[in-house]
């Protein structure tokens, strides 16, 4: 599973066959064994952090059917200042 946190930049998903427009603060879940593209607008202005997770594990922690393809999540600022703040401290702790 790819979790994709979407910082700056706006453009367009393909998750399977639905295309979605994505802007900064959406949260993308998807299913890495469903062909899906990420592409920006202007690819200089795109900035996004990412988390793969094990599939399996995932699922463990969710409901299984709202994430059954994959899913964006739009999110108001403090949901994304939180999660933004999550992302960062797993880039702190992470050795590489």
């Amino acid at each position: 599973m790819e979790i994709v946190q979407i910082v700056s930049g706006k453009g367009t998903l393909l998750l399977g066959s639905i295309i979605r427009n994505f802007e900064p603060g959406d949260i993308l879940v998807i299913d890495g064994t469903v062909i899906h593209c990420i592409s920006p607008n202007d690819p200089e202005d795109y900035v996004r952090s990412k988390l793969v997770v094990d599939r399996n594990v995932f699922l463990q922690l969710c409901r299984k059917d709202f994430f059954k393809n994959g899913t964006l999540i739009k999110s108001d600022r403090a949901f994304f200042d939180q999660v933004d703040g999550l992302f960062k401290e797993i880039n702190k702790n992470v050795n590489i």
